[in-house]
C-alpha cells in the first residue's frame, strides 16, 4: 500500500486521533448538549403543558366572572322589581291614606255643616216662636203669652230631639 502513498503508521495515529477526538467531543460536547437539549425540551413541554393549564384556569376564572356577573344582574333586577313593588304600595298607601283624609274632611264638614244647620232651625224657629209670642201678647195679653211661649218652646225641644234620634 505504500505504493498507492498510504503510510499505515500514519494512518494508524490518524484513526487513533479521530477515535480520542470523537469520544472527547461525545463525553465533553454532545451528552452535554444533547442533555441540555433534552433538559430544554422537557421545560418547554412543561411550560406547554402549564400554558394548556392556564389557558383552562383562565377559562374557568372567565366563566366564574361571568356567573358572577349574571348573578349580580339578576339580583340588582329582583331588587329593582321588589323596589318598584314596594314603591307601588306605598303609592297606593300614600294615595288611600289622602282618600280617607279627604273622605273624613268631607264627613267632618258634613257634620259641622248639619250642627249649624240644625242650630239655625233652633234658632229660627226660637225667632219665630218669639214672634209668634209677641204677635199673640200683642193680640192677648201677656199672661196667656208666657204659657203659650212654654208650650211652643216644649214642642220645639221634643221635635228636635226627635229628628236628632232618627240622625243617630
Amino acid at each position: 500500500m505504500e505504493t498507492l502513498g498510504i503510510n499505515f503508521q500514519l494512518l494508524a495515529f490518524q484513526i487513533f486521533n479521530f477515535t480520542v477526538i470523537v469520544l472527547l467531543l461525545n463525553k465533553l460536547l454532545f451528552k452535554p448538549l444533547s442533555k441540555r437539549m433534552e433538559e430544554r425540551k422537557t421545560l418547554i413541554e412543561q411550560g406547554l403543558a402549564k400554558e394548556g393549564q392556564v389557558d383552562i384556569k383562565l377559562a374557568e376564572i372567565e366563566k366564574d366572572k361571568q356567573e358572577m356577573v349574571d348573578k349580580t344582574r339578576k339580583e340588582i333586577d329582583e331588587m329593582m322589581a321588589d323596589a318598584a313593588v314596594k314603591a307601588n304600595d306605598m303609592k297606593k298607601e300614600m294615595i288611600d291614606g289622602a282618600r280617607k283624609e279627604s273622605e273624613e274632611l268631607v264627613k267632618r264638614a258634613k257634620e259641622q255643616l248639619a250642627g249649624e244647620k240644625e242650630e239655625m232651625m233652633t234658632e229660627a224657629k226660637g225667632q219665630v216662636a218669639d214672634l209668634a209670642i209677641e204677635a199673640v201678647k200683642t193680640i192677648l195679653g201677656s199672661d196667656e203669652a208666657s204659657e203659650l211661649k212654654g208650650k211652643l218652646n216644649k214642642k220645639a225641644i221634643d221635635r228636635l230631639w226627635q229628628k236628632n234620634k232618627n240622625q243617630d
